[in-house]
């Protein structure tokens, strides 16, 4: 096994159902023949970078998957006019109500934003408050731009001039974009033969995410069966609506996905219930990512010289080498899906249980924040941890796992 489901807990993004599209095509750029470089945070694979609103410097997420969101609490401070009634979707598909307000002036770095839409939002709501943000920056502000993200760096850049960023050409590739909320979409190829489109969301955790409704269709038009590892009945994604339903996932492995003239190998992908797949980021581990907005075109720059073959081995992080899944249940963290045919089931492992301990970090007690930021800390290194496990009797079992 090399991967199994994120922690629910990881995985966070937006997009709207019913929106209107001429609503979030308001707005415009103040700047004008502008390039401004914006360090950001890089927390939990969510990207943090600064944002000005009437005098006052506030903590937004960037998430090209997503449309601008503000929190209630921020609308009931500054009151911005609201413009109509409309449902938000999340991630899982699940509908809230909400409001559409203006917003005159917005600054990222020295860019100057005016009259752009948002949407109010419950962002502190479940794991959501973890992050201490006051809104989402999504692909509605940025359609004007043209956006450089560099982790290596954690350095963020917005132009309008795409030469003055000195990309290869060779690097690009085209894109289009989403009608809605303008969110990018490039083509990749996930195997051999096999081509999708798929969201860029830097709002999503993963490297990569696919949807059931393609994996449905390459079952149907392809030997994707080849692929297929093991799969699994539970819950692994929280979105801002709160859990999916129970469903089926898909474990599969891809040695050759390409993105651009790249190819990433051993790359283990767990299909998810939203009908759009995407790349997340992840992906900004490996490279240096540009979205050009304005010239419609995606580049993709490798952090490591790979010349000679266009390789790239993915690295899944420490925490993703289980064969169960976690999700949180208000302050607790339980046991999402298990893995069929995985050492899991042999050892009893099933949904609902409890964990309690994991090596010596203790769970129980805590708050599922201090646990969401700790968990990566607690995996990192390590072959093998030994899980605290309080089962469906309410009876403790210790089970050892290999990393």
């Amino acid at each position: 096994m090399k991967k199994s489901f994120l922690f629910i807990f990881l995985i966070y993004t937006f997009s709207i159902a019913y929106a209107q599209p001429d609503l979030f095509h308001q707005g415009k750029i103040i700047s004008k023949n502008y390039i401004d470089t914006i360090k950001f945070e890089f927390l939990k694979n969510k990207i943090i970078i600064p944002v000005q609103l009437n005098g006052k410097t506030r903590r937004f997420i960037v998430d090209t998957g997503a449309p601008l969101l503000i929190t209630k609490e921020l609308q009931a401070e500054l009151n911005f006019q609201v413009l109509k009634k409309d449902l938000l979707a999340d991630v899982n598909q699940r509908l809230d109500s909400t409001n559409y307000v203006q917003i005159p002036h917005l600054l990222i770095g020295k860019v100057h934003f005016e009259n752009v839409v948002g949407m109010i939002a419950d962002l502190n709501a479940g794991l959501l408050s973890c992050f201490g943000i006051e809104g989402i920056i999504g692909s509605n502000v940025l359609v004007n731009s043209i956006l450089n993200i560099n982790l290596e760096r954690k350095e963020m850049i917005l132009t309008d001039k795409i030469e003055k960023l000195g990309l290869p050409a060779k690097s690009a590739s085209n894109l289009i974009l989403e009608a809605r909320q303008s969110t990018p979409i490039i083509e990749i190829s996930p195997f051999p033969k096999a081509n999708e489109q798929i969201f860029i969301d830097t709002g999503d955790d993963e490297f990569y995410a696919m949807s059931l409704r393609s994996f449905a269709f390459f079952t149907e038009e392809t030997e994707i069966k080849k692929h297929l590892i093991s799969q699994a009945t539970g819950a692994s994604t929280a979105g801002l609506h709160g859990f999916e339903q129970d469903t089926t996932k898909h474990l599969l492995m891809f040695d050759s996905l390409r993105i651009n003239d790249l190819y990433f190998y051993n790359v283990s992908v767990a299909t998810q219930t939203n009908p759009n797949s995407r790349i997340g980021a992840e992906v900004l581990k490996y490279g240096s990512m540009t979205i050009d907005y304005i010239n419609k075109k995606f580049y993709f720059v490798p952090f490591k010289d790979i010349s000679k073959d266009h390789k790239i081995e993915y690295k899944p992080s420490a925490s993703t080498k289980l064969d169960f899944a976690l999700k949180s249940e208000g302050d607790l963290l339980k046991v999402g899906a298990v893995w069929e045919g995985t050492n899991a089931i042999k050892e009893g492992i099933k949904v609902g249980f409890t964990i309690k301990k994991i090596d010596n970090y203790e769970v129980l007690g805590k708050n599922i924040c201090e646990i969401f930021l700790d968990l990566e800390g607690v995996f990192e290194g390590k072959r093998e941890v030994t899980f605290v496990f309080i089962d469906l009797e309410g009876k403790e079992r210790k089970v050892l796992k290999k990393l």
